[in-house]
């Protein structure tokens, strides 16, 4: 049985929060400045039709980006966001974490989005150089249920390796009949925001538990994974980084 999956969410936190920290205020990256433009961003964000989205979103985001995030806005017009500052990593470099928040309405269905990204970034002192994503991941689940999973699936991975991919159901199922499936989206796939076609079958365990390959070159995995239960479906999208060597600074 084949499924495609619905409104798999391209996360695209991280692109929105960086391009306009550049173009509003490059210094942000300071105590009192960060928090400032953090409070600015989440309401924008969170409310793109308020005066204070006005000159933040449409002037300095690309055109790409700009038509993504309208195109995201479109499936979840609710959506809430929330921005928050973490500790700074052992290399100096400085790190935030994006959540979001929303809900679709769909041909009679309720579909409930969670998505979290953690960006790690270096600045010269007046503006952001460079920028990693070191956890990336969403969970969309249909008619609002509220089945709780456990994602077991790295951040960072060497190359080369296997490693287990597990998504876990943390109640027991009791007679509950329950199906999955895994694929890996290619690049083009994640940049052009695709939904991918699932080939599911039955899951025996409480959940989805699969060992899969890492490539022999860095990079980037990017998971698509679904899971059919009585109560409802949930979409899952995970980012792994595929590095030559062992570097500790998963979140």
């Amino acid at each position: 049985m084949t499924y495609k999956v619905h409104q798999r969410l391209q996360l695209i936190l991280g692109s929105l929060f960086l391009a306009t920290v550049l173009a509003v205020n490059p210094t942000s990256t300071r105590g009192e400045d960060f928090e400032t433009l953090k409070n600015r961003l989440e309401k924008a964000l969170s409310n793109p039709s308020s005066q204070t989205s006005k000159g933040l979103l449409s002037r300095e985001l690309s055109a790409e980006l700009e038509s993504k995030y309208r195109n995201f806005l479109a499936r979840f017009p609710n959506s809430n966001w929330i921005i928050k500052r973490s500790p700074d990593l052992e290399d100096g470099r400085k790190m935030v974490e994006i959540l979001i928040k929303g809900k679709q309405y769909s041909k009679h269905q309720e579909y409930t989005l969670e998505a979290t990204q953690k960006i790690a970034f270096r600045s010269n002192g007046n503006q952001i150089i460079n920028q990693e994503i070191l956890h990336e991941q969403s969970v969309l689940r249909s008619n609002d249920n509220k089945l709780s999973i456990s994602l077991l699936i790295p951040d960072e991975v060497l190359t080369g390796t296997k490693y287990d991919v597990d998504i876990i159901f943390d109640k027991p199922l009791g007679r509950a009949i329950v199906a999955g499936g895994l694929i890996a989206l290619s690049e083009d796939e994640v940049r052009n925001q695709v939904n991918p076609v699932i080939e599911i079958s039955p899951m025996a365990g409480g959940g989805l538990f699969k060992s899969v390959q890492a490539p022999i070159t860095p990079g980037v995995q990017t998971w698509s994974a679904l899971l059919t239960h009585p109560d409802g479906i949930i979409s899952v999208t995970k980012r792994v980084r595929v590095v030559t060597t062992p570097r500790g600074i998963s979140p």
